[in-house]
């Protein structure tokens, strides 16, 4: 998950997962306060599936290499942070593979759409849910 903040759509993803399987959450937590940064550290200590990298999601692109089954999006929402994601988090996704994008049509963030729309065309893309903020794309 890029954009982790507290842990809780990572920890509800975590619990849901395969045996066996892990999620990553990326934060380099510049928006958050010392205590949401402290007790998110202390919740990936706790679990057995759940790995926190504490760094920019530019850094953490360059330095992650496991190809990615499920991508959640929603780290920062100005437009050349969400131009990086994409650019940088797009391609790890294999065939076949999904991403969840946060805060999708909502009109406080009319950058997401225009740039999730521009990277996820429907040549290579498909739509799978739409609701309420969340846009679900497979990758064909």
């Amino acid at each position: 998950e890029i954009g982790c903040y507290a842990g809780d759509t990572t920890a509800f993803i975590a619990d849901r997962l395969k045996p066996g399987a892990r999620i990553y959450g990326i934060d380099n937590f510049s928006l958050n306060g010392s205590d949401v940064k402290e007790a998110t550290i202390k919740r990936f200590e706790d679990s057995k599936n759940m790995t926190l990298i504490k760094m920019s999601s530019n850094r953490a692109s360059a330095e992650f290499f496991e190809p990615i089954d499920f991508l959640f999006i929603d780290g920062n929402h100005n437009d050349d942070g969400i131009q990086d994601d994409l650019k940088n988090w797009l391609g790890k996704v294999v065939s076949s593979g999904i991403v969840a994008f946060h805060d999708y049509n909502q009109p406080m963030f009319p950058y997401i759409k225009q740039r999730v729309d521009e990277s996820v065309g429907p040549l290579k893309w498909e739509i799978i849910e739409e609701a309420d903020s969340i846009l679900i794309k497979r990758k064909i």
